[in-house]
């Protein structure tokens, strides 16, 4: 009587083992593709770093890469440079532009100061 029942206990967990194994693959499948498309959308998001300390123009203190930043649309997003590089490692930015301190310094000597007449 006991042998009788030894291809139905095999035959149950071979069943239990196959289900696993289907329902397994298809939550690490569903998984996979949830990841992909949370990064392809927090990926699109750039870190802005401003580390411009600005220059004076006619007296008046002037910020360039303020003014640029101003311009960009939600997809860049201004913040500190510990932020930025730790959300680029966690992979919630797809990458850093920093504006060092001496943009609007450096723009203002590339403009001649001389004109033409």
């Amino acid at each position: 009587m006991k042998k009788r029942w030894i291809p139905f206990i095999l035959t149950c967990i071979a069943v239990a083992f196959i289900s696993g194994q289907l329902i397994g693959a298809n939550a690490q499948v569903e998984h996979s593709e949830q990841r992909e498309e949370a990064q392809a959308i927090l990926q699109t998001t750039i870190a802005v770093i401003n580390a411009d300390i600005g220059s004076y123009v006619d007296g008046e203190r002037q910020n360039f890469s303020a003014a640029i930043i101003d311009t960009l649309d939600d997809d860049f997003v201004l913040v500190s440079p510990a932020m930025a590089y730790t959300g680029l490692s966690l992979g919630l930015y797809g990458a850093v532009i920093t504006f060092p301190s001496h943009v609007s310094e450096g723009c203002i000597l590339s403009i001649p100061t001389t004109r033409n007449k």
